[in-house]
């Protein structure tokens, strides 16, 4: 009967805890539909609506239900994340600041008075589409720069 008892104990003891792994999707959900405040590396919070991470350099990511937090832990921590206001434009021939007035990432279009909120580490990136002239204007009739089409890892793997 003791036995019994202490093992009832400890299961219930295990199922209570409050810290689990998880998966990106899983985090990237907790972030948006229940408010989970989202740390990196141990120090900085991020917004993950606006920050976007290369899933290849995340090593572990857990959830704790009790403190409404998620922690996301990178294999190499000292990744630059660069803002669309700072966008590297070798990345994108032909083009240079005067030339682009839109970006649409992971299909949300993003106007340049909104770069500076948006963070993307280089390597997620998976594709890059130009678009310039009377196509680029369909998406913003104001617009008069191309359009760059950023595509992250994870919606490309999603779209497949």
């Amino acid at each position: 009967m003791s036995k019994t008892l202490i093992f009832t104990f400890l299961l219930i003891l295990i199922s209570c805890k409050g810290t689990r792994n998880i998966s990106f999707e899983k985090a990237r959900h907790l972030s948006f539909k229940k408010s989970y405040k989202v740390f990196l590396n141990n120090s900085e919070q991020i917004d993950l609506k606006t920050r976007y991470l290369d899933v290849d350099n995340i090593s572990k990511i857990t959830s704790d239900k009790n403190l409404k937090t998620v922690e996301i832990i990178q294999v190499n921590g000292d990744v630059k994340l660069f803002k669309l206001s700072e966008i590297n434009l070798e990345e994108f021939p032909g083009l240079n600041n005067e030339d682009f007035s839109m970006v649409i990432l992971n299909g949300i279009l993003i106007k340049n008075n909104k770069y500076a909120e948006y963070k993307i580490d280089y390597n997620s990136i998976k594709i890059n589409e130009i678009v310039k002239g009377a196509s680029a204007s369909t998406f913003d009739d104001q617009s008069s720069g191309a359009l760059i089409i950023i595509t992250n890892e994870n919606n490309a793997k999603k779209n497949r």
